[in-house]
């Protein structure tokens, strides 16, 4: 096992029965998740001074979307186990039906909960052009910090895909931390944070090689991100979640 690390988290929709997409988790499946280890999961703000005193695994975990599953089912979980999380939002989602608004948003703020951007309208930055990249970062910042009156400086990738320049813009449209979907473990918070996401595709064996990973776990990581480029280059984004659902994740 490895020690002194902190393991990136990242989930999306939590419902409580079937899952529709395979990204989607039960809600079984998330108490499984947190009930492992309550006392060891963190958020950036706290990572620094958690993580320099405790010898054992932390955790970063994320949820992408801003889906009404983090307000409904989510947020009172955490409260129940004293933990806090990370949330991406897409601003031009917040208030449509199947989403967050911006009251759910502040009360899980006062809380003690993050919150980032995960773009304005969700789009693959890695396709759009640069100026459109710098609309949909700063239109994300300004409207959170607008509505909230919080500072955002987190941002995670739709899709997961970046590049340098895209790194690079995020930083000057004020954001700090950027979230990727390539796996990985951390032993500080840099300006690039990888993140291992957990699906309905997972059973709890599985689950459990993320939470406590193995050097083999690192060598099925690095596999599995490099057929997923593979995937992507070859058949595009179309067709990549249909073929990450059946093959993938079971590697």
């Amino acid at each position: 096992m490895v020690k002194n690390k902190i393991i990136p988290i990242v989930l999306h929709k939590v419902v409580n029965s079937t899952c529709i997409d395979f990204e989607d988790i039960t809600v079984k499946t998330l108490k499984k998740i947190l009930n492992k280890r309550p006392n060891s999961y963190i958020t950036i703000e706290d990572s620094h001074k958690k993580f320099t005193n405790s010898p054992k695994l932390m955790y970063l975990v994320t949820f992408d979307d801003g889906y009404i599953s983090d307000y409904k089912i989510v947020f009172p979980l955490l409260k129940s186990l004293g933990i806090r999380a990370t949330f991406f939002i897409n601003t031009s989602n917040v208030g449509k039906s199947g989403f967050l608004n911006w009251g759910m948003i502040i009360e899980m703020i006062k809380e003690g909960n993050v919150f980032g951007s995960h773009g304005h309208n969700h789009l693959k930055m890695t396709s759009i052009s640069l100026q459109a990249a710098k609309y949909e970062f700063l239109k994300s910042k300004e409207l959170y910090e607008l509505k909230t009156g919080k500072s955002m400086q987190l941002f995670s990738f739709p899709f997961g895909d970046y590049n340098n320049s895209l790194i690079k813009l995020s930083m000057k449209c004020g954001y700090t931390n950027c979230f990727i979907s390539r796996h990985g473990v951390i032993n500080h918070i840099g300006n690039i944070i990888p993140r291992n996401s957990i699906n309905s595709n997972m059973d709890e064996i599985y689950i459990d090689k993320i939470l406590s990973p193995t050097i083999i776990t690192f060598l099925k990581w690095a596999i599995e991100d490099f057929i997923k480029c593979i995937v992507k280059i070859v058949f595009g984004d179309k067709y990549y979640k249909i073929i990450r659902r059946k093959i993938l994740d079971i590697i």
